[in-house]
């Protein structure tokens, strides 16, 4: 590696914060670095007996979340994002489901029963690097 990059690659880690254990190789870092985590979801059922060999059953249910971890070295480089957003997480997600079960008994030893089920999941995924740029310089749009 060249001299110029032995100097500029300790920048984009932190320096070492805690004294460490042996010799100052390990635990020598600590970092309080933003989560959030927001969660909602809607769980419901309903039975309904139409007659006594006639019963009627639907479940629904619906979740969406997003989260947010940091860069594990949040705050501690000098380039926003250093460290090691690859390690940190941003995302959004959305779930639903719904099933139906309809149940005839016919007689006592036959039976048919019909379900419906339906589910849908997402999951978008950020990089916490998107829109930044850190070459320092404009970006060539080629214009």
């Amino acid at each position: 590696m060249s001299a110029a990059g032995l100097n500029t690659l300790p920048k984009f880690f932190p320096k070492p914060n805690l004294p460490g254990t042996r010799n100052g190789w390990f635990s020598n870092y600590a970092v309080d670095s933003p989560v959030t985590s927001n969660t909602n979801q809607i769980d419901s059922r309903f039975y309904q007996v139409n007659t006594q060999s006639d019963r009627l059953h639907a479940i629904y249910h619906w979740g969406t979340n997003n989260s947010l971890v940091t860069d594990p070295y949040h705050g501690g480089t000098v380039v926003p994002g250093a460290g090691d957003a690859d390690q940190a997480n941003n995302q959004d997600g959305d779930a639903q489901s719904i099933s139906i079960t309809e149940d005839h008994t016919f007689s006592a030893t036959m039976l048919n029963e019909f379900r419906f089920g339906y589910t849908r999941y997402y999951l978008d995924q950020y990089s916490l690097l998107n829109g930044t740029d850190y070459s320092g310089g404009e970006p060539d749009l080629g214009g």
